[in-house]
C-alpha cells in the first residue's frame, strides 16, 4: 500500500508495516525504550530456564536479553519473518506464529514471558484470549511483563485530538482498540495471574524532552505516517486531511 510492505495474515488487525523502513523504526523504537527504562526488563527475574517473546519484530530485544541471560532459551514469535537468520546467540530462536491464535507451546512452558506495544493488533475479546494463553504457557512462579501504549498524543491541543480521532475510527475499521490496555490490570487478574504490578510512564514527544523526547517524536510520526495506507484504504481521511494533521500536530508538539 502507497509503496509500503503489511503483512497478509488476514485475520490479523495489525496495520503497521514490516518492511525494511519498519525494522529499521523497530529498532530505534527499542533503543528508546531501553534508554526510558535504562535496562530491557522490569521484571524481577532471575535467570530464568524458558523465556517466550511475543511479537518479536525484529528480535533486537530478544538477542540483547538472550546475551545477557546465557543460560536462558529464548523463543520469539510474530507474524512477520523479519527476523535475522544467522548470527544469532545459541539460545535465541524464532518462530512465525499467529499471537491471536493458540500458542504453539506445551502448559507451563516459560518462566518468563514478554510483549509489548501489540495494541494495534488486539480486541478487548481477543485480549482476554491471549492473556488466558500467557496463564497457560507460563510456569507456576513466572512472570508475564506486558509493555503497552494506545498510541494517542497526550496533553495536546487541537491537532492532537484530530489525529487521536483518525486513530481510534481505524482502529474501529481493523477490529482492534488499543485504549483496552486501561483494563489491563483487571484483565491479566481475571486470567489467573497474582502479584499484578503497574507502572505508568509518559514519554516525551519533543526536544524539550531531551534525547529521549527527541527520538520518540521521529520514531511516532513515522509510525503515524505509516498508518496512511490503512487510513485511507478504510476511509478514516483523504491524503489532504491526514497531511493537514501531521503538519499541525508537529507544530502542535513544540508548545505541548
Amino acid at each position: 500500500i502507497m509503496g509500503r510492505r503489511y503483512h497478509n495474515v488476514q485475520t490479523a488487525p495489525y496495520c503497521l508495516p514490516n518492511d525494511a523502513e519498519e525494522a529499521d523504526r523497530l529498532d530505534q523504537q527499542h533503543y528508546i525504550l531501553r534508554a526510558l527504562f535504562g535496562k530491557n526488563h522490569l521484571a524481577p527475574i532471575d535467570r530464568p530456564a524458558y523465556a517466550l517473546d511475543i511479537g518479536c519484530g525484529t528480535g533486537t530485544w530478544q538477542m540483547e536479553m538472550a546475551a545477557e541471560f546465557p543460560s536462558t532459551e529464548f523463543i520469539g514469535i510474530d507474524i512477520s519473518p523479519i527476523q535475522p537468520s544467522t548470527c544469532l546467540p545459541a539460545n535465541c530462536h524464532f518462530e512465525i506464529a499467529n499471537m491471536l491464535e493458540d500458542l504453539p507451546f506445551a502448559d507451563e512452558r516459560f518462566d518468563y514471558v514478554h510483549q509489548r506495544l501489540t495494541s494495534f493488533g488486539l480486541s478487548e475479546e481477543k485480549l482476554d484470549i491471549l492473556l488466558s494463553e500467557h496463564a497457560r504457557v507460563c510456569s507456576p512462579g513466572g512472570w508475564l511483563e506486558l509493555l503497552e501504549t494506545d498510541w494517542e498524543p497526550r496533553d495536546g491541543g487541537e491537532a492532537a485530538a484530530v489525529w487521536g480521532d483518525y486513530l481510534r475510527r481505524l482502529c474501529e475499521k481493523r477490529g482492534c482498540n488499543p485504549r483496552a490496555i486501561f483494563e489491563l490490570v483487571p484483565s491479566i487478574e481475571l486470567a489467573g495471574f497474582t502479584d499484578v504490578r503497574r507502572l505508568m510512564v509518559q514519554v516525551p514527544l519533543g526536544g524539550w524532552g531531551g534525547m529521549i523526547g527527541t527520538q520518540a517524536r521521529k520514531i511516532i510520526f513515522q509510525a503515524w505516517e505509516a498508518l496512511r495506507g490503512p487510513m485511507l484504504e478504510h476511509g478514516v481521511a483523504t491524503s489532504e486531511e491526514i497531511d493537514e494533521a501531521l503538519v499541525s500536530l508537529d507544530a502542535e508538539l513544540d508548545e505541548h
